[in-house]
């Protein structure tokens, strides 16, 4: 290479890096990034009750999954009518889904959309206010999302078959719960069957007068 030609070259590259560090001081500070997907989510009104969350609370109805949650309240002291609101919005005004299943708003309006044994509850994600686009149609004012138990989270590691039998009561209104549920896995399929009935009757206020029609009997299957 001859020396005007070096020199040339030399001088090209003077220019580029010169050019460069030009860029790298024009660029903008975007300031610092932190990523931390539960906060980020709360700060978005997004929430999670975990699977942990729910075995910790030990709940007994639909009401008591949301125990200790300051923007989520459940009204109504059978589990039939239980309602769950959220900023003080009832469930029938946001998007409500089972594993991604929308549920309509009750038949009758003194029910609630949920009627669902809280065994099988795997997590709830509750979105307050505007919720996100893949929540769906009807989710203007937020949604909550069910996610229930496969066979494989209830199984004991190693087993293929599995079940539990549950019994509780209460003496306010004499009730009375029971649940059973058997599942499996074979072929490589899962399975899981659930039945839940309560009954009782009328429970009494906290001055000892009968509250009338709150007594339960239901029985529902999954």
């Amino acid at each position: 290479m001859t020396s005007t030609n070096l020199a040339t070259g030399l001088l090209c590259t003077t220019v580029l890096c010169q050019g460069s560090a030009a860029i790298a001081q024009d660029g903008v500070d975007l300031g610092t990034i932190r990523i931390g997907a539960p906060d980020a989510q709360a700060v978005l009104g997004n929430s999670e009750i975990t699977e942990a969350d729910i075995e910790n609370r030990n709940p007994s109805s639909t009401k008591d999954v949301f125990a200790g949650e300051s923007s989520i309240t459940a009204s109504g002291g059978a589990a039939i009518g239980q309602k769950v609101f959220v900023n003080g919005i009832e469930e029938s005004l946001l998007s409500v889904t089972i594993d991604g299943a929308r549920q309509n708003k009750s038949a009758f309006h003194h029910t609630g959309n949920v009627l669902l044994d809280p065994e099988l509850l795997k997590r709830v994600e509750v979105s307050e206010g505007l919720a996100p686009a893949d929540a769906g149609p009807g989710a203007l004012a937020g949604s909550i999302a069910y996610e229930t138990k496969d066979a494989s989270d209830l199984l004991a590691e190693g087993k293929t078959f599995g079940g539990f039998v549950k019994l509780g009561g209460s003496s306010n209104g004499n009730g009375l719960e029971a649940a059973t549920a058997i599942y499996g896995i074979t072929g490589g399929f899962e399975y899981l069957l659930s039945v839940t009935n309560r009954e009782s009757d009328d429970y009494e206020d906290g001055s000892g007068a009968e509250v009338l029609g709150t007594g339960a009997d239901l029985t529902d299957f999954v």
